[in-house]
């Protein structure tokens, strides 16, 4: 269990932590959880895959009211059509089971490492992935992120370089320090609702981790 200790300036919009325990005197991080605001509209530009002639446009990040992120695999039908992340089926999943934890889909940075419908493809490939991880990392760069909740298998592809494995680490929290950040994988979404019954555990269990971490970096106010 993550262990830390905090000092929250009161109606400054950031918090400053002490992780030497957690990271081994590796790195302080100074604005772990703030309000950051991203959306780079040069993405809508890209054609450096052939994911761009599968869709309608790329889906542009939907802004959030901190800099904690939640990323996807890709966007689905429903996406493509609005050009907005995560609604639909599996969108109206994940943000009713965040709601269980008191937080809301305006909490959050919401976006995914592949930006186009693969309507096609239907899963993007491990090269697309690496090419279009190029905007990812970029909006990381830019809201200083230090809290992840990273959903699915082309999500874990990225931060660890492995291509499968997905449901056996859900709810693992680690350092990625290609990022910098705490990371929380978890399944998708889109995965619990081929069964229900089977799935929703570990999609719950899963959550419930991130929002602890969420909350011991001093949660979103």
């Amino acid at each position: 269990m993550l262990t830390q200790t905090y000092i929250k300036y009161l109606k400054i919009d950031f918090f400053t932590f002490d992780l030497q325990d957690m990271l081994s005197g590796k790195i302080g991080i100074k604005g772990a959880i703030r309000k950051k605001r991203f959306r780079n509209r040069e993405l809508l530009k890209c054609k450096e895959c052939d994911l761009v002639n599968e869709c309608r446009k790329p889906v542009l990040p939907s802004l959030g009211l901190s800099n904690v992120v939640i990323v996807g695999e890709a966007p689905g039908f429903e996406e493509d059509k609005s050009g907005e992340g995560f609604i639909g089926k599996a969108g109206d999943l994940l943000w009713t089971e965040t709601e269980r934890f008191d937080y809301y889909r305006q909490d959050f940075h919401v976006t995914n490492i592949n930006k186009c419908f693969p309507k096609i493809s239907r899963t993007p490939t491990k090269e697309q992935v690496d090419v279009c991880s190029k905007w990812f990392v970029e909006e990381l760069k830019e809201l200083k992120s230090r809290v992840i909740l990273s959903l699915g298998a082309n999500a874990y592809y990225f931060f660890t370089g492995n291509e499968s494995g997905i449901t056996t680490v859900s709810g693992k929290i680690e350092w990625v320090e290609k990022v910098p950040a705490w990371v929380c994988y978890c399944v998708h979404p889109a995965w619990v609702l081929r069964d229900r019954k089977s799935n929703m555990k570990k999609f719950r269990d899963s959550l419930k981790e991130f929002f602890n971490l969420v909350e011991r970096m001093g949660g979103i106010e």
